[in-house]
C-alpha cells in the first residue's frame, strides 16, 4: 500500500449525513441541471484569466529555448545592390550601370560551452514556468472549493434556520393558544415572538450571507452557481502520516519543484558566464558576383567579377576591463540565491503540510463532537418538551433548547466543510489537486 491509498469507510460514513441534505434540497443527489465539483474545477482552470496569463508566460519561455538553440546553426544572408554612375559633363558621358549579389555565411564552431549552457537555462526555465502555472492551478483549485463548499454551507445554513423559525412560529402559535386559556402568562409568549422576531433576523443575514457566496463562485469559477452535487470525498487520498505528508510536499509542491528548477537556471547560467573567459571559433564564407554594363545607343556589357571567401576565425578574450569577471561573480550570486530560495520554498511547503495536518486533525475531533452534541441537543429538546407540557419547565428554557439544536446543526456542517477545506490544502500543498481528483479520480503517482 503506497501513501496515498487509504480505506474509503470512514469517507464514505461521513458523506451519508451530507447525501441526506443533497437529497432534502434537490430531490435526487444528481439532478439534470447539476454541477459537480470537478466540473466547477475543470470550468474555472479554462476561464481564469490569471492561470491564462500564466500559460502564455510559458509559451514565452519556450521561445526562449528556441532562441538559444539557434546559434547552434548557421546563419546565412543574401545581398543585393545596384547604382547608375552619370559622368559629368553629361555630353561627353554615358551612363553606367553596376550591380551586385552575394551570399554569406556564418556558423560558429565553438563557444566556450556557452550555447550549451544557454540552452540548458533556457530548458529550466521552460520547467521553472510550468511549475508557475501548476502552482496558480492549485491556488484557483483551493478557491474552488471555498467558493463551492461556501455555497453549500450557506444553502444548508438556509434550511436549518428556515426550519427554526418555522418551528417557533409553531411554537408561538402553541403559546398563544395557551395564553388565551389562560394557562400561561403575557411573559411567556413575549419570550417566544423575541426568539421568533431574532430567528427572523438570521435567516435575513444568512440568506444574504448566502447571495455573498454565489457572487463570490460566479466571480472565481466564472459562471452563476447552480445545483451543487456533493462532493467526493479525499480521505483516501491523504497520506497516511504527517512524515508522508512532508515527504510528498518535497516532491510535488509546485512552488518547490518551479525553485529548483529556477536554480538549476541559474547554475547554468554561471557556466554561460565562465565561457566568455574561453576562445570562440567561427566559420564565415561568402559568395559575391559583379557585373557592369554602359548605355551609349543600347546596352553594352563592360564586364563581371566573381568572388569566393572563406575562413575560420579565433577571437580569444584578453582583456576586458573586469567585465567578465563581474559577470561571472554576478551570476554565482544569483546562484546562490536560489539555492537559498529553493531551502525557503521547502520550508513553506513543509509549514503548509503542519498547518493544513493540524487543521484535518481537528475538523476530525469537530465532527465527532458535532455528531454527538446533535445528537445531545435532539434528546434535550425532545426532554424540554415534555416536561414544559407536564408543567415542569418553562418557556426560556425550551426555547434555549431548540437554539441549542440549530447552533449544534450548523457547527456540524461548518465543520464538515472545514475538513474538506484541510484535505483539499494537504493536497494542495503537495500539488496534487486536479479537475480528476475533485471528480472522485485517482491521484495519479
Amino acid at each position: 500500500m503506497n501513501q496515498f491509498d487509504a480505506k474509503l469507510a470512514p469517507s464514505i460514513a461521513r458523506l451519508v449525513p451530507t447525501l441526506a441534505l443533497a437529497l432534502l434540497l434537490g430531490g435526487s443527489p444528481l439532478p439534470a441541471a447539476a454541477q459537480t465539483l470537478g466540473e466547477a474545477a475543470k470550468q474555472a482552470l479554462e476561464t481564469n484569466p490569471s492561470v491564462r496569463a500564466q500559460r502564455e508566460q510559458l509559451s514565452i519561455s519556450r521561445e526562449g529555448y528556441v532562441q538559444a538553440r539557434s546559434a547552434l546553426f548557421p546563419n546565412i544572408t543574401a545581398q543585393v545592390s545596384a547604382d547608375t554612375d552619370r559622368p559629368k559633363p553629361a555630353p561627353f558621358g554615358y551612363p553606367v550601370n553596376h550591380s551586385e549579389a552575394g551570399v554569406g555565411l556564418t556558423q560558429q564552431l565553438y563557444a566556450g560551452g556557452r550555447t550549451v549552457a544557454g540552452m540548458r537555462a533556457a530548458k529550466a526555465q521552460i520547467e521553472a514556468s510550468r511549475e508557475q502555472v501548476h502552482d496558480s492551478e492549485q491556488s484557483l483549485l483551493q478557491d474552488v472549493i471555498s467558493a463551492y463548499t461556501q455555497v453549500m454551507l450557506s444553502e444548508r445554513s438556509v434550511v436549518i434556520y428556515g426550519k427554526n423559525v418555522d418551528a417557533l412560529r409553531n411554537y408561538l402559535e402553541r403559546v398563544s393558544a395557551q395564553r388565551a386559556a389562560g394557562d400561561i402568562t403575557q411573559t411567556d409568549v413575549a419570550q417566544a415572538q423575541t426568539q421568533l422576531a431574532a430567528a427572523e433576523g438570521t435567516l435575513a443575514e444568512v440568506r444574504a450571507s448566502l447571495e455573498a457566496a454565489r457572487a463570490s463562485y460566479q466571480a472565481i469559477i466564472g459562471e452563476p452557481a447552480g445545483t451543487l452535487v456533493i462532493p467526493p470525498p479525499l480521505d483516501a487520498l491523504l497520506p497516511p502520516s504527517i512524515d508522508a505528508a512532508a515527504a510528498a510536499a518535497d516532491a510535488g509542491n509546485p512552488r518547490v519543484r518551479q525553485a529548483v528548477q529556477a536554480e538549476l537556471a541559474a547554475r547554468a547560467q554561471v557556466s554561460q558566464a565562465r565561457g566568455s573567459r574561453l576562445p570562440t571559433v567561427s566559420l564565415t564564407a561568402s559568395h559575391a558576383a559583379t557585373d557592369t554594363a554602359a548605355f551609349d545607343k543600347g546596352p553594352q556589357f563592360l564586364g563581371s567579377d566573381r568572388t569566393t571567401n572563406a575562413a575560420i576565425t579565433a577571437t580569444v578574450p584578453l582583456f576586458a576591463g573586469g567585465y567578465i569577471n563581474s559577470r561571472i561573480r554576478q551570476a554565482e550570486r544569483n546562484d546562490a540565491i536560489a539555492a537559498d530560495d529553493v531551502e525557503n520554498a521547502r520550508r513553506e511547503a513543509r509549514r503548509q503540510v503542519l498547518a493544513a495536518w493540524g487543521q484535518v486533525d481537528a475538523a476530525r475531533v469537530r465532527l465527532r463532537q458535532g455528531e454527538a452534541q446533535i445528537t445531545a441537543a435532539a434528546l434535550a429538546v425532545r426532554g424540554m418538551n415534555e416536561e414544559y407540557g407536564a408543567g415542569t419547565r418553562a418557556t426560556y428554557e425550551v426555547l434555549n433548547a431548540e437554539q441549542e439544536l440549530r447552533n449544534a446543526e450548523i457547527s456540524l456542517e461548518t465543520a464538515r466543510r472545514d475538513a474538506y477545506l484541510a484535505n483539499g490544502d494537504l493536497l494542495a500543498a503537495a500539488g496534487r489537486l486536479s479537475p480528476d481528483v475533485l471528480s472522485g479520480g485517482v491521484v495519479q503517482k
